[in-house]
Order: structure tokens, then sequence, then C-alpha cells
């Protein structure tokens, strides 16, 4: 079974030579002009048919040429969420550009990183985007703007001087170029990572890579032709405009794109849209869990959620809906995940895709034994199936590519029978008394207590040298916890020296756009990462600054 799934895998992902995503759409139009490719539930549930959608790519790649805009040029892509970035990602693969999609909350310092990190040659935007872009005073060369109007459909696209913030620029014209098939295996996109380690680095993605990925997800969720998909996550990432917006396009499908995750809307959107295929990541999982049961549980038809590092049984039995745990990245496409009918086991992420060879190697590259802690290391079995490389930065890419593997930076274990165990990133290790400990693992323990509803476990300064550990607790709605009681959970939970010292419970976590918490923000606040609510069981008492 594990094999024929690993040999349907290849097949199906494995990049055509000619295949494009542009020369994908043209397709669909063929076949079904106005079905909906789009919908739009923050626009009212505004349609975008795949009829609209090549039609508004194909005044995007005009006003790009008009403006002389060259095959091969960055094009940052400054949107949020919306019909508007569809039209502005489809519009440069028509002109043979290659995007740089960027975080619209992104301002000053950040965005100029992101612009001249890129050294862009224009940047498509809308008004909202213009206000950010005033912020910025640092530009290399200042590029060219591209102004597209609010709107499920625009007729024009305003071409605006850097600086011309007004927005009263001119209706770019139109020409009857033709725009030839890009080569699928040239830099199309190039995407930053979330910059958990220093900062952000641009992902080189060619098409083929892309549509790899995105085929790879229908192969695992039997998203096709007649689903209905919903992703609620920002698309300047990879999870929702790769695994999403193209997902859907590969199969003809129609996705339901929301502007950001909302514990509130999230059901009420799969029930009135009829969404069968969702994406889903751990926190909100874990948000939507520690809800009050409602009706809305079972009234929705999704069947299946993507993704998480690890399976949720009890979200699955209160659902309805089969969570798909996997191990990904952007650099990659999936690398082990749970076909159906293999049985999931706890902390997981399931079993090699067959797209990659994996390995788990020790700080010298060397392998380790079966069942021991080491560092993720892959390398594909299928070509154009992983980036690129790192956008100019050639010495982090062969860096990542030691010994002909490359090091993912996280860490991992693979049992005897070959199933994949995600440990958490390389720098969330925290070292205690000489001994290395996964924030993981502790977090793991910490929600099997029942009034838990999230944790972060970050290591905090130690008198004495090395790290502390302290965890970060939000309660279910209704619920209350001691902080000596949560203590005494994890007590019987871990070994001695993985019990944390200090206890926060908090009613909320500082939070990236794709709904992580975010430790570093934690390690921050108050004495790198201890303030005046977190309870040290050592005193008994609240920390006030002492050691």
């Amino acid at each position: 079974m594990t094999q024929a799934a690993r040999e349907a895998a290849v097949d199906v992902v494995a990049p055509k030579r000619d295949e494009t995503i542009i020369g994908l759409l043209e397709r669909a139009v063929a076949r079904h002009p106005d079905k909906p490719y789009m919908v739009f539930p923050d626009l009212g549930g505004a349609r975008l048919s795949y009829a609209a959608t090549l039609a508004g790519a194909t005044r995007v790649a005009r006003a790009l040429r008009v403006a002389g805009i060259k095959p091969g040029a960055r094009i940052g892509v400054y949107l949020p969420n919306g019909p508007a970035y569809v039209l502005a990602w489809m519009g440069t693969l028509m002109a043979g550009t290659a995007d740089v999609t960027i975080n619209p909350g992104a301002k000053s310092g950040s965005l100029a990183y992101a612009l001249n990190k890129a050294r862009v040659d224009a940047v498509i935007t809308d008004r909202a985007g213009l206000v950010g872009l005033a912020t910025v005073s640092d530009i290399a060369t200042p590029p060219p703007l591209f102004l597209l109007p609010d709107s499920v459909e625009p007729a024009e696209v305003l071409s605006l001087g850097w600086g011309d913030w007004s927005g009263a620029g001119v209706v770019a014209g139109g020409t009857d170029a033709a725009f030839p098939a890009a080569d699928p295996l040239k830099l199309a996109s190039i995407r930053y990572t979330s910059g958990s380690t220093g900062m952000p680095k641009g992902v080189m993605q060619s098409q083929a890579h892309m549509l790899a990925s995105a085929k790879m997800f229908c192969f695992m969720t039997g998203f096709c032709e007649t689903d209905v998909m919903y992703t609620c996550f920002p698309v300047h990432h990879v999870f929702a405009s790769v695994t999403g917006i193209l997902a859907a396009l590969s199969q003809g499908g129609t996705l339901v794109l929301a502007q950001k995750f909302s514990a509130s809307h999230f059901w009420s959107h799969l029930i009135e849209y009829g969404v069968t295929v969702s994406h889903a990541l751990d926190a909100p999982i874990s948000i939507l869990l520690a809800a009050p049961p409602s009706a809305q549980d079972r009234g929705h038809k999704c069947r299946v959620m993507y993704t998480a590092s690890q399976a949720f049984p009890q979200f699955e039995e209160r659902f309805g809906i089969r969570i798909l745990p996997l191990f990904d990245m952007s650099e990659l496409t999936v690398v082990a995940y749970y076909p159906h009918g293999v049985e999931k086991r706890p902390g997981s992420c399931g079993i090699s895709s067959g797209l990659f060879d994996i390995s788990i190697v020790d700080d010298q590259d060397y392998q380790v034994a079966t069942g021991e802690e080491g560092q993720i290391a892959v390398r594909p079995r299928v070509p154009h199936v992983m980036m690129m490389g790192y956008f100019d930065d050639g010495e982090l890419t062969v860096e990542r590519w030691s010994n002909l593997w490359f090091h993912t930076g996280d860490r991992g274990m693979l049992d005897a029978e070959g199933y994949l165990y995600f440990k958490g990133r390389l720098g969330d290790r925290i070292r205690r008394r000489g001994v290395n400990i996964s924030a993981a693992e502790i977090e793991a323990a910490a929600l099997r207590h029942p009034d838990i509803a999230e944790v972060a476990v970050i290591g905090v300064p130690a008198s004495v040298g090395e790290d502390d550990i302290k965890i970060c607790a939000s309660l279910k709605d209704g619920h209350s916890l001691a902080h000596a009681d949560l203590r005494t959970h994890l007590k019987g939970e871990l070994t001695s020296y993985q019990v944390p010292r200090y206890v926060e419970i908090r009613a909320q976590f500082p939070r990236t756009d794709t709904e992580k918490i975010r430790k570093a923000a934690l390690r921050d606040e108050g004495a790198k990462g201890l303030t005046t609510t977190t309870w040290d069981a050592d005193t008994g008492a609240f920390w006030t600054g002492g050691a």
C-alpha cells in the first residue's frame, strides 16, 4: 500500500516539461469560462470566474509590457488576500516575469529590506499599499508602481511614479503583443521565509516546483474539479498561494479565499460556501478545538484539512474531519505524510512521500541511529520538486546543501518503520544544566491537560548560566487552572529536568500572520522573557526581577 502510494505520488507530481500555470488557466477557461475560480467571503461573496481571471491577468501583463518591463524582471506584489492579488500574480506569470510577493503588513525598514533584497524592477499594489510604501525611505532604486483598483474585476491598471502617492496615475495602454509561454523550469517566484533564524530569505521557485506542490496537495486530499477549497491564510506564503490558488487551478476547482483566520467565522464560511477541503494549521486547530461545542461542529461538508505537524484525534472525532499531518517547507514539496490506510502514530507526521530521500544527521552530518534525534536532511528523487536556491545568497544555499543533502534546520527522528517525527526548530532547543531539551515535547505534554488551549515553551536566562524553562499557556473558554497545578501535571508527564521553573497563564499570544505563536516576541517580553505575570516555582511567587 505505502509503496504504491509513493509511486502514484511520483507519477502525479513529476513536472512536465511544457506545462505552465497560464497554460492551465487557459485550459480552465476553455472548459468552463464562467465557473467561479475564486470566491471572497469578506467581499460579500464576490466571485471571480476563470474567464475574468484570464482577462484581468492579461491587462496586468500588458501594462507591464507597455511600461517596458522585460521578461525575467522581478515584480514586487504588495497586496493582501483578494482578487487584486490573484490577477497581479497571474499577470506577472503571463508577462514572463518573476513575482516577489511581499507581506502587505510590512512597512518601513522591513518593507525596504524585501524590496532591496530582491532588487525589484516594479511593484504592483493597491491604494492601501501606497500607505505602506510611503513609509519607505531607504530604497536603493525606486521602482515604478502599478496600481490595481479595489474591485473584483478591475478594468484598468494605473501606472505611477515612485512617490506619486495620490493615485492619480495614467491608465496603461493596451497592446496586442503576444505573450509566449514561459519556461516552467526558470525562476518564476521569490517567496520570503518567515525569518525565524535571521533575516527573511528569498526562496527561488520555478513554475515546475510550484505546480508539483500544488498537485501533491490535490493528490493527498483528493481535491478535484467538483470540490470547493477554503483558505484563510496570507497569500504571501506558499501555503495559501501555491497549495491554495494554484492547487485549485490545477484541477479546475473553486477556492474560497478569506482575508484572515477568524474563529468566529471559520465554520460559517465552510457551511455557507459548501467547502469540502480546507487549509488548517496547528494553532487554528487548537483554537477551534478549544471553543465550546455548537451545532456548526457537524453542519459542514468538509472532509479533510491540510495541514498539521501531528494528528489531532479529538478534532477529528468532534468535527468529523480528517486531519492530514505532514512535513513540508517552502523550499521543498511534501517530504512525509499519511497516505490513506496508513495508521497514524502519536507525534509523527507520516512516512516518506517518495519524492525525497530522508536522513537524520548529527552536527557533523553523520547519520544517527534509528530512533535517535538529529537534523532532518533530504534530497530529491524527482527533478524540479524543490527550490532553485536562496536569492542573492549563494553562501547560504551551499551551506544548506552540505554534503549533497539539503539541511532543513528542523529536528526530527525516524523510527524503525520509517515514520518521521518533527521535534521542532534547531533554534527552539533549550539547554538546561548540560542537557538539551525539546520545547515541542514539553508543549505536547502540556496540551494533554484538559484545561489547556495553547502553549509555548521558551528558554529564559538561568542565574547559573544556560537556560531555565518557561511555559506560557492559554486556557479553554470558561476554564481555570492554577500555575502550580499546571506544573504538577507536567511533573507527571515529563522527566524532572524537563519540568519548567516558570509558568505564565495568559489570555492571548503574539502571532505571525499564519497564526503561529511568535516565540521570539515572548522571549523579548520583560527581562528576556521574564515578566511580572510569570510565576516562579522556586519562590512560589510571581517574578519581581530577582534571580
